[in-house]
């Protein structure tokens, strides 16, 4: 199930491509120059949330992370710890991972929405034990009681 999702997520970020004319900065894939209004307000909602979870991961911040969860949400992180999770239990794995590493920078570079099914993928640099690696984030979302909650989180 993990190679199968390795995959998947290496294949979004290969062959998902900024359309021509997408807006500089977060989210990656919104049209330049059209309006909000122009859009839904289900997506702006969406938009809201996965920079939220954006700012949380570049602040190594889970405590900003874990009001997205879903009640149950399935958590991989490269070299810890994988599998399905409460909320709560995910905030304090996700906690202990972000105390041993240190982002140095990170952004969605592809969202999308489908119905009630949302993802954001994108990747950044970290600090491990004085070395930095390239990471690489995907994060599945639905919509449950009209709220966009989190209910995959890997990094890769």
């Amino acid at each position: 199930m993990r190679n199968l999702l390795a995959l998947i997520a290496f294949f979004v970020l290969r062959l998902s491509a900024a359309p021509p004319g997408a807006a500089a900065g977060f989210p990656a894939g919104v049209q330049a120059g059209v309006p909000d209004s122009a859009r839904s307000p289900q997506d702006a909602r969406f938009r809201e949330v996965a920079a939220g979870i954006e700012d949380g991961i570049r602040r190594n911040d889970a405590s900003l992370l874990a009001p997205h969860f879903a009640g149950q949400l399935y958590l991989s992180l490269r070299s810890e710890e994988e599998g399905y999770y409460s909320a709560n239990q995910a905030s304090l794995v996700l906690e202990h991972y972000f105390a041993g590493r240190k982002f140095l920078n990170f952004r969605f570079t592809t969202t999308g929405t489908q119905g009630r099914n949302a993802y954001a993928t994108g990747g950044g640099t970290i600090m491990v034990r004085g070395m930095t690696e390239i990471i690489q984030v995907y994060v599945s979302f639905r919509q449950r009681g009209g709220e966009w909650v989190v209910t995959q989180f890997n990094i890769y």
